[in-house]
C-alpha cells in the first residue's frame, strides 16, 4: 500500500500533467482539477491541489493565477510547445513513409494527450494521414531501433537487402556487413548512410528494403577514412554527401561540374547544390556560372533536366556527351 509521502508526490506529478495540456483560453479550476485527478483514482482536497500549484511555480513554472473573477482558473503560461509546433509535429508523423498507418495514428494519439486543447483541435481538424502512403511493414520501428542504436555504440550491423519495393520484394543473395554513421530522413524515408568494410566510399540504404538487421561487436570504421562523408575540417558532413549524390542517388565517382545559369536560378541552385556556391557573371552569355562537386549518376541528369533550358552544362566534356545522350533517349520516345 502506498504511504501518504507516495501518494503526495503522484498527485503533484499528476497536477503538473494536467496543467501542461492548460492555456490561456482553456483554464482550469480547482474543482476540474479534481475532477480530472478522481479519474486517475486520484481523491484530493482543494487545499492540497492549492499547495500542489504552489510547490510548482516554487520549482519555477510559469503558472497563470486566476484574475478577480475567481473562475478564471489556472493555465500553463509556458507548455512545452506551442500549437503550431505540435501541429509541425503531428503533420510530420501523417506525412512519414516509412510508419504504419497504425503507428502513424498511435503517435498522433500520444501527442494529442500532451498538448493543448487549442493544440488538440488545431490537429483533429487539419492533419490527414494520406493512406496510399504508409508501409505495410511494422517491423520498420524495430529497424530504426536497432540501428539508432548501433550508431550510439559505434558498431557494425549486418542485414539483407532487397531488390526491390514490397513486403514480399526478392532478398539479394548477400550478408552486407557496414559501417552505420547516420539515419537520415529524405523525402518521408529513412536512408542509412554507411560505409562497407572493404570500400572507402560511402553507400546509403532505404530502411524499408532492410532485412533481418542484427548489430554486431565490430567497432565502425572511423568517418575520417570514407570520402565524402566529412569535410576540409575533418567535420562530419552528411548534408553535403546528400547535395553531392543529388538527392540520394548511387555513385562513387566525384566529378567537379560547371554550369551556367540565368541570374534568377541562382537560388534554385543554391538550395540543391549548397549555400555557399559562387557564381561569376560571364559577360559574353550575361549567364552565371558556377563549379559544384557531385557524383556522376542518374539522379545528377534528372535533376539538370529538372531545370531545362534554365541551365547549361559547360564541362566536363564527358558528362555533357552523357547528358546530351539521356536527353535523346527521352526524345526518342516521342519520334
Amino acid at each position: 500500500m502506498q504511504n501518504k509521502d507516495t501518494n503526495s508526490r503522484i498527485r503533484l506529478l499528476k497536477v503538473l500533467e494536467i496543467l501542461k495540456q492548460t492555456d490561456e483560453d482553456h483554464r482550469l479550476t480547482i474543482p476540474d482539477i479534481q475532477e480530472k485527478l478522481k479519474k486517475s483514482d486520484i481523491l484530493s482536497e482543494r487545499k492540497a491541489i492549492a499547495k500542489d500549484i504552489a510547490s510548482l511555480e516554487e520549482a519555477g513554472y510559469p503558472i497563470l493565477r486566476p484574475s478577480g473573477n475567481r473562475q478564471d482558473g489556472f493555465a500553463m503560461l509556458d507548455p512545452l510547445f506551442e500549437e503550431y509546433q505540435w501541429k509541425i509535429l503531428a503533420d510530420s508523423v501523417a506525412a512519414a513513409r516509412f510508419l504504419t498507418l497504425t503507428d502513424s495514428k498511435h503517435l498522433i494519439e500520444q501527442i494529442l494527450k500532451a498538448t493543448t486543447v487549442n493544440g488538440r483541435n488545431l490537429i483533429k481538424d487539419t492533419t490527414k494521414i494520406n493512406r496510399d502512403y504508409k508501409s505495410e511493414d511494422f517491423k520498420n520501428k524495430y529497424k530504426i531501433s536497432t540501428i539508432f542504436t548501433s550508431i550510439i555504440k559505434k558498431r557494425q550491423i549486418t542485414f539483407k537487402y532487397k531488390e526491390s519495393d514490397g513486403l514480399n520484394a526478392k532478398l539479394k543473395n548477400k550478408i552486407y556487413t557496414v559501417s552505420p554513421y547516420a539515419l537520415i530522413l529524405w523525402h518521408e524515408e529513412y536512408y542509412l548512410i554507411a560505409a562497407s568494410e572493404n570500400h572507402d566510399n560511402p553507400i546509403h540504404y532505404r530502411i524499408e528494403r532492410m532485412v533481418n538487421i542484427k548489430p554486431t561487436h565490430i567497432p565502425t570504421r572511423p568517418m575520417d577514412e570514407i570520402e565524402g562523408l566529412t569535410n576540409e575540417k575533418h567535420k562530419e558532413d552528411i548534408q553535403g554527401y546528400i547535395r553531392r549524390t543529388n538527392d540520394l542517388w548511387g555513385g562513387t565517382q566525384l566529378i567537379k561540374l560547371k554550369l551556367a545559369c540565368p541570374k534568377e536560378i541562382q537560388s534554385y541552385l543554391r538550395r540543391q547544390f549548397g549555400k555557399s556556391i559562387i557564381f561569376t557573371h560571364n559577360k559574353k552569355t550575361d549567364l552565371y556560372e558556377t563549379t559544384v562537386q557531385v557524383y556522376d549518376n542518374d539522379g545528377l541528369y534528372y535533376t539538370l533536366a529538372r531545370y531545362g533550358n534554365n541551365i547549361r552544362l559547360i564541362a566536363p566534356k564527358q558528362v555533357k556527351e552523357r547528358y546530351i545522350t539521356f536527353l535523346k533517349n527521352i526524345l526518342s520516345h516521342y519520334e
